[in-house]
């Protein structure tokens, strides 16, 4: 008996599992190289009952899509007889060359009872209707294809906009440390500093109020100032925006002191 209530259970999750499914399928015939098109239109009446559930349109075996409540989708086909299915109810056409053929979606309230019990709450049926009253329904109706399409779209562009935007740099990002910075801090190393950074070396060019010789590592430059009758060492970091730095070097007796530069 537990086997038994696992088994229905099983199959329970299946269907809705299923009937989550939306849109068309691998098989969905898209009428190409076709020697006689045929246009088949089925069209989702606007039930209430069962409205969120999806049921899949079988075409001759087949499942080429799932559909929703006042939803329809249209394909072509090769003239002849062919097989339309829903659920456990379907019915035969004989298409002709040149005509367009219409299907209805309905709910069959009798099936919905007794399929209730083996764990499909919903039955449907399908039906062959005339091109006036399913020109008229498709007025009500949402085309599947196009929203299937609007929502790629939707999902290309949120995939787009949640990329990082590129930065726009008023420096070389491949040479951060190459400029004229106005640094403040120790006495001897106030002024502007006329950096140039060339790969990972970084050293003073004409012009600058300091004698710098460096190399750059990560974020942070390491190196020396040579003075007039000292060198001093010191290592600073470069801010994320690019614009300024700051960290530390020493004075002429030894002790730590701070370093901060702006970008001119």
């Amino acid at each position: 008996m537990d086997f038994m209530k696992y088994c229905l259970s099983t199959i329970a999750i299946a269907f809705i599992i299923i009937s989550c499914s939306h849109g068309k399928t691998i098989h969905f015939p898209e009428g190409k190289e076709l020697n006689n098109p045929v246009e088949v239109t089925v069209i989702r009446n606007r039930n209430l009952f069962c409205g969120a559930e999806s049921t899949t349109i079988l075409f001759d075996g087949l499942p080429i899509a799932h559909i929703r409540r006042g939803e329809y989708v249209s394909f072509f086909v090769e003239s002849g007889v062919h097989f339309l299915k829903v659920r456990q109810n379907g019915v035969y056409g004989n298409f002709k060359k040149g005509k367009k053929y219409y299907f209805l979606i309905s709910i069959n309230f009798f099936d919905m009872i007794d399929n209730y019990i083996f764990g499909d709450s919903c039955g449907f049926e399908i039906e062959k209707i005339s091109e006036e009253k399913g020109l008229e329904r498709i007025k009500r109706s949402k085309n599947l294809i196009e929203m299937e399409k609007a929502h790629e779209s939707a999902a290309v562009v949120s995939r787009t906009e949640s990329e990082p935007k590129k930065k726009a740099y008023s420096f070389n990002p491949e040479e951060p440390w190459t400029g004229r910075w106005q640094v403040t801090g120790y006495r001897s190393f106030i002024g502007t500093w006329a950096l140039k950074q060339i790969d990972n070396k970084v050293v003073s060019t004409e012009n600058s109020a300091c004698q710098i010789e460096s190399l750059a590592v990560g974020d942070q430059l390491k190196g020396k100032i040579i003075g007039s009758y000292k060198v001093y060492p010191f290592t600073i970091k470069i801010s994320s925006d690019g614009q300024s730095f700051k960290g530390t070097s020493t004075d002429y007796y030894g002790r730590s002191v701070h370093i901060k530069g702006e970008r001119k």
